[in-house]
């Protein structure tokens, strides 16, 4: 599980399966993708087959810009 902060309040959960859908595997479970509302807006968490393909993920993410935020 990913955790991400930071998030501008555009972004979607379209632009996250966007971002992520790289690591989907073709067989595998599909990633979850959970949007923080309320007072933890601006956060969510991401849920991956293994922690393999998660720490694939956060060499991606760590430190890129999404929606002029940087995660």
């Amino acid at each position: 599980v990913l955790y991400l902060k930071n998030l501008s309040p555009r972004v979607s959960e379209r632009d996250l399966v966007s971002l992520f859908a790289r690591f989907q595997e073709k067989k595998g479970p599909p990633i979850q993708f959970q949007m923080m509302t309320g007072r933890m807006r601006g956060q969510a968490f991401i849920t991956f087959p293994n922690e393999e393909i998660a720490q694939q993920a956060l060499h991606l993410v760590n430190g890129y810009k999404l929606h002029g935020k940087i995660l």
